[in-house]
């Protein structure tokens, strides 16, 4: 972990994953064959020692979630199919998960959050609520609503959800 002028104030945690998309930005998007106009912006914004301009900041801050997307698609697709869903339609679980994601998005019953997590076997569960959430470690106690897929990642979707902190 490098720690630089005044980044005592961020978790040891922020600062590694900082350096790990900054390295990942450096290393691994420029040998990409083709990039997208964002993954273009990304690099070059990388090779700074300090991003300075709004619209640096704003992309290197969306470079976190491209970051980990690239991690989870090189992380063993494969595995991630083979582990299926958690539990069946209907059924009541309560599991200890990390938050992965969460964003937000305006409809006509108000703010909605839509929180990706992941379970211990790394199965990944979706709830769409009204709550935004700041913990990354849950107990997650909810009701499966139904199972999808997302770019061919099983999805247990859970509805009636309560969380509390996981220790």
């Amino acid at each position: 972990m490098m720690r630089r002028n005044g980044m005592e104030a961020f978790a040891s945690e922020d600062v590694a994953k900082a350096d790990a998309v900054l390295a990942w930005a450096r290393e691994v998007l420029p040998a990409k064959a083709d990039h997208s106009e964002f993954e273009t912006m990304i690099v070059h914004h990388a090779r700074f020692g300090m991003v300075g301009l709004r619209r640096g900041v704003g992309v290197m801050t969306a470079a976190i979630t491209a970051y980990d997307r690239y991690k989870e698609q090189t992380s063993g697709r494969e595995g991630l199919i083979a582990l299926g869903y958690a539990g069946d339609p209907g059924e009541r679980l309560e599991l200890v998960c990390e938050r992965k994601r969460s964003f937000s998005s305006e409809t006509k019953w108000g703010l909605m959050w839509k929180h990706i997590f992941c379970d211990n076997d790394g199965r990944q569960l979706i709830w769409k609520t009204g709550k935004a959430i700041e913990e990354t470690k849950v107990k997650l106690k909810g009701r499966v609503k139904e199972h999808g897929e997302y770019r061919g990642i099983p999805q247990t979707v859970v509805t009636r959800c309560s969380i509390q902190p996981a220790s």
